[in-house]
């Protein structure tokens, strides 16, 4: 039986049963009811009765998950628990609760949760507690005597568990979970040997995350840039992702062992969400070390599996269950992974599967009609040989019968002559159509109402890269990765509605590559078939690079790409609230280059114009990855400082730590081809409060601040 609580009330349902564990409740109640006839005559007809009411023992279980219903992960440690009570046939009744602590604020609602519980269990005592990953341990150990003392517990998804972590408490066992950094980088580098920079996309979101952070940047990092370039980005937005990886080289490798720290609305981003977008950024193959980031754009990885887990802990619950005590019980270190990669992101990234490594699993594999119906096969080459067979000597049938039939082919013959009258000019509209169709400068598609291309013209072969042949075993849903069934059914309803439709798309070549693209959706006419519709699409993947170029020029400064003075405002006006709820004080920096214009004055601009691409480099270097550098024009630059605390003063000491931090940085001397320049800058400091809301006003202080520094011949002015 399996139990679900939404609200106040609670759903079961029976788990259906493999087919020996059925055969063996059966036996049971056969034996006893067997057993009770025998008994009969001896004790009469209560004994009957209490026989039958004997039946399988039922043992309760809760199970609290740290997230939700509908996340990957937990969905696979459920299945694979499950999975491994049903195959013994034991019949449990589990009761299922949900932190939820990924996507929302996790730690505030734990008093009120343990209360809900407490009421809801009041009579209803477990002989297990099973808790899955870090959130759902640390919620059971702190309430346990509260909610459920005395219950033995079994643990799972434990992040990079060590022993100390149950000093002090008793009666529990369970599963570590624990990703292997050096398995994973040692398997990635087999498949891509030339490799020379490794990226860590790590976060602190979560207990779960920072724990597998502080192991990366403690155990695995320090090795690992003893051989390669080792890059790490931690808690950083997908805009900063992006950025980062657009100027590594080609010979780089992406690990994905955390999350951005990009929010959806009112709450957290998740793993897979998040996992697919950092994947969509990414211009080198992404490793993973999870299951969910599967079939998300990653290339694959040493994988976990919650099913695995889910498995593990459910053996150890059965031995629980069946009297053994939970301390006498070792926990299981060592997380089982599998080597899991994706077909398609492999064709993406142009890796053979003969380079993986031996035993890895590939998913998403193209379908081969010869290994699914190769005997199928022969048997239909086997009766078209007979055929032919038959039909050669229905030939030599006919040539002795021919003479018979001379007069008989010539009236047929002046037949074909009136019908070839007739048809011709059908020919002839047919031949111009083909023309027009072949050579027709757009994509031309024709199919049926059931999804499937009857013929398309040279462009369309061209613009997919696949053959004619190719494309008429596929249909638009094989190239148009915005397909869903959704849009199935609104391009059908305004096919049927005899409208024209007009829509912009995007599919996918056959080497990999996306195109963008405007269709024309026309209905040409009806057969008793169906519909026969033709698709006139458009090539306009140059238009949007052009559209995309233009915004990135509009959004940063053309010399030192930084962001200029609209996306700073952009910028600065988003993180105001942020500043006031929550996130602690910001500040803006306003740096001014000293002595520039006599630089560009003696030795011209162009030493001036290498002079300012250092400086923006050296402040991007100076400053946290979280923190903005932009410039507004000239030899002016802004630091934008965010997440400073809630206190002024130490908010206003961090600020001008970092001003001279600047300071140190910028007064270090320039190599400018054969010049050798020393310079300074004068830095003016804007603490935010909370009456501050105008992000020009905030810029002319910062300014203000600038220039009375500068007069004053000081570092930094406030």
């Amino acid at each position: 039986m399996h139990c679900i609580y939404t609200g106040t009330q609670k759903v079961c349902h029976v788990e259906t049963l493999p087919m020996h564990s059925l055969v063996r409740v059966l036996s049971r109640k056969f034996c006893c009811a067997l057993l009770c006839w025998a008994m009969l005559p001896l004790l009469g007809l209560g004994f009957v009765s209490s026989c039958f009411a004997v039946g399988i023992p039922e043992y309760r279980i809760i199970f609290i998950n740290s997230y939700h219903r509908g996340y990957s992960w937990s969905d696979g440690v459920e299945e694979g628990f499950r999975e491994r009570l049903g195959s013994v046939g034991e019949n449990t009744d589990i009761c299922y609760e949900y932190l939820d602590s990924r996507r929302f604020a996790y730690g505030n609602q734990l008093d009120p949760l343990a209360q809900a519980m407490k009421i809801k269990y009041a009579n209803y005592r477990p002989d297990l507690l099973v808790v899955s990953d870090n959130a759902a341990f640390d919620f059971a150990i702190k309430y346990r005597e509260t909610l459920f003392p005395g219950i033995p517990i079994v643990f799972c998804g434990y992040n990079y568990f060590t022993p100390d972590v149950l000093q002090g408490i008793g009666n529990i066992t369970g599963v570590n979970e624990e990703i292997s950094f050096q398995d994973t980088v040692a398997m990635a580098l087999t498949v891509h040997p030339d490799t020379r920079t490794l990226v860590f996309v790590l976060s602190t979101g979560d207990v779960s995350s920072a724990r597998i952070s502080h192991v990366a940047e403690t155990s695995v990092l320090p090795q690992l840039a003893e051989r390669f370039s080792v890059v790490v980005l931690k808690d950083a937005s997908l805009e900063d992702i992006r950025q980062r990886l657009a100027k590594l080289p080609r010979q780089t490798l992406v690990f994905l062992g955390g999350q951005t720290r990009d929010q959806a609305v009112d709450r957290a981003l998740t793993s897979v969400e998040s996992g697919r977008l950092i994947a969509g950024v990414s211009p080198f193959p992404v490793y993973t070390f999870w299951d969910f980031h599967l079939d998300t754009g990653v290339i694959g990885g040493h994988i976990l599996t919650g099913q695995d887990q889910g498995r593990a802990a459910a053996k150890l619950a059965l031995q629980v269950l069946g009297g053994t005590k939970a301390d006498a019980l070792p926990v299981v270190m060592t997380a089982p992974a599998t080597d899991i990669f994706d077909y398609t992101v492999l064709q993406k990234f142009d890796v053979s599967p003969a380079a993986l490594p031996p035993g890895s699993v590939v998913i998403n594999k193209p379908f081969s009609a010869w290994d699914a119906y190769r005997w199928q096969i022969v048997v239909v080459v086997a009766l078209l040989a007979a055929q032919a067979l038959l039909v050669m000597q229905l030939l030599r049938v006919m040539a002795q019968r021919k003479k018979a039939l001379v007069d008989l082919s010539k009236e047929r013959a002046l037949l074909e002559d009136r019908v070839a009258e007739r048809t011709t000019e059908l020919r002839k509209s047919e031949e111009l159509f083909r023309r027009l169709f072949e050579n027709a400068s757009d994509a031309i598609f024709l199919g049926d109402m059931h999804g499937r291309f009857l013929d398309v013209n040279r462009e369309a072969q061209r613009q997919t890269g696949y053959s004619r042949e190719e494309l008429l075993r596929m249909g638009p849903a094989d190239l148009d990765v915005n397909h869903t069934p959704q849009s199935v059914v609104d391009f059908h309803r305004n096919m049927d509605a005899d409208r024209p439709i007009v829509f912009e798309t995007v599919n996918r070549r056959k080497d990999g590559e996306l195109i963008h693209l405007e269709v024309r959706g026309i209905r040409l006419f009806a057969e008793e078939t169906g519909a026969v519709l033709m698709g006139i699409a458009r090539d306009i993947t140059q238009r949007k690079r052009l559209e995309e170029e233009l915004r990135d020029i509009a959004f940063h400064d053309s010399l030192t790409r930084l962001p200029n003075r609209r996306l700073l405002l952009d910028r600065l006006q988003q993180a105001l609230p942020a500043g006031r709820i929550g996130h602690g004080y910001l500040a803006v920096l306003f740096v001014d280059l000293n002595n520039f214009k006599q630089l560009n004055d003696t030795h011209g601009h162009a030493v001036g114009d290498r002079l300012l691409v250092e400086v923006a480099r050296r402040l991007l270097q100076t400053v946290r990855v979280s923190d903005m550098v932009a410039r507004l024009g000239g030899d002016e630059f802004v630091v934008l400082l965010e997440g400073l605390g809630d206190d002024a003063a130490q908010a206003g000491q961090r600020a001008g730590l970092v001003a001279a931090k600047i300071q140190q940085a910028l007064a270090v001397p320039y190599v400018l081809g054969d010049i050798r320049h020393t310079g300074s800058a004068s830095i003016g400091i804007k603490l935010c409060q909370e009456e501050d809301h105008d992000p020009d006003a905030i810029l002319k202080e910062a300014d203000a601040a600038m220039y009375t520094a500068k007069r004053k011949g000081a570092d930094a002015g406030v």
